[in-house]
Formats: C-alpha cells, sequence, structure tokens
C-alpha cells in the first residue's frame, strides 16, 4: 500500500483576512514569517501585535502575514500554554 503524499489545505497566495477590521484580539492565528502559531495581543491600523504563553517577548506583523490558525494549530498553542506554566511551577 503506498501513503498519498501531503497536500496542503491552503494555496499558497490565500488570504484568510481582507482588512485588519476582521481581526480582533485572543483570535489564535499562525505567523507565516516565524511558521508559528500565536495569539493577537492588538490591532495597531495594517500591524498586529503578536504573542505567545511562553514569555516571549510580544511582536508585531503587518497583517496580511497572518492567517487564521486551524482548530489543531489552536490545540497545539493551548498546549504549550499548559506545558509552559507546568514548568514554570517546577522553577519557582
Amino acid at each position: 500500500m503506498r501513503a498519498e503524499p501531503h497536500r496542503p489545505t491552503r494555496r499558497k497566495g490565500d488570504r484568510d483576512f481582507g482588512s485588519p477590521d476582521e481581526i480582533i484580539p485572543g483570535l489564535i492565528v499562525f505567523d507565516l514569517t516565524y511558521d508559528m502559531v500565536c495569539q493577537v495581543k492588538a490591532v495597531d491600523g495594517r500591524h498586529v501585535e503578536l504573542e505567545r504563553p511562553t514569555g516571549m517577548a510580544p511582536w508585531r506583523r503587518y497583517f496580511r502575514k497572518i492567517r487564521r490558525a486551524t482548530s489543531g494549530e489552536a490545540r497545539q498553542l493551548a498546549a504549550l500554554a499548559r506545558f509552559h506554566e507546568t514548568r514554570r511551577r517546577g522553577l519557582e
């Protein structure tokens, strides 16, 4: 039996957000530049401030360089937050 190659569910050039008005704080998104899932902290014009639960400093990204996170990516971010909290408690 031969495995099928992975086919991305999104095509290059697909855009999730037509304008920054569609992005709200707390939304889980995927940063295409850093290739990681994160959460919207604030929206400032055409730029979005993003953060991760790991204590990494928030960063800004142009709104076209992010997309909505899939449900699996959202679960990944939640698991990362739980893991980081467990580690933080163990180090104190």
